[in-house]
């Protein structure tokens, strides 16, 4: 499993951003809901606090103490012209395919779903093939992409280890009380 940094350059978060997407219908945040879309057309990661609330509520308990949120001085300005002030940044972690990595999110009010900006694709070397829907991570390795009703790039992004795991430690037990243990969570003995 590949692991990465920061994605956008540190210093930057005053800068204006710009970014193309018009609509936000109910159909592409529930399509958008654990993926990213890949926005060749954002100048900055951003993304709506109802997605990053949503987003980190599914976050194992180990993922979320890799959040780091500071202050943003950034102004986000979308195709229709709007500008609209991020809240903060977030770093976040995701996992795209077996690709870790933090990402340095611009929130803003509202519901918008993740938009990677191509700055943030460019850092961590990701190439987009739109004739096999697949995104070529810097390990070689390819994932799906698929299309949202509204013709947008997705790609998922939610770590993998959504779910914690409970790891149950015995320091004082014999090996007859393993192999009971074996046969009454009806495990067969290799014999058999």
């Amino acid at each position: 499993m590949k692991t990465e940094t920061k994605s956008d350059a540190p210093g930057e978060s005053d800068a204006e951003a710009y970014l193309t997407l018009a609509t936000v219908t109910n159909r592409l945040l529930t399509e958008a809901k654990g993926s990213a879309i890949l926005d060749t057309a954002c100048t900055k990661t951003v993304a709506g606090r109802n997605w990053v609330l949503d987003f980190v509520a599914e976050l194992s308990i180990i993922d979320k103490k890799l959040i780091s949120k500071s202050k943003s001085r950034s102004v986000i300005v979308f195709g229709s012209g709007d500008r609209v002030s991020a809240l903060y940044t977030l770093q976040v972690p995701i996992q795209i395919g077996d690709f870790r990595c933090s990402l340095s999110i611009e929130v803003i009010e509202g519901s918008l779903p993740l938009l990677i900006s191509v700055k943030s694709m460019k850092a961590a070397k990701m190439i987009i093939d739109l004739g096999e829907d697949m995104l070529r991570l810097p390990d070689d390795e390819n994932v799906s992409i698929r299309q949202s009703s509204t013709g947008h790039l997705l790609v998922h992004v939610r770590p993998s280890s959504g779910q914690d795991t409970e790891v149950v430690l015995f320091s004082n037990i014999d090996e007859s009380s393993i192999r009971k243990l074996h046969r009454q969570f009806s495990h067969c003995s290799s014999r058999k």
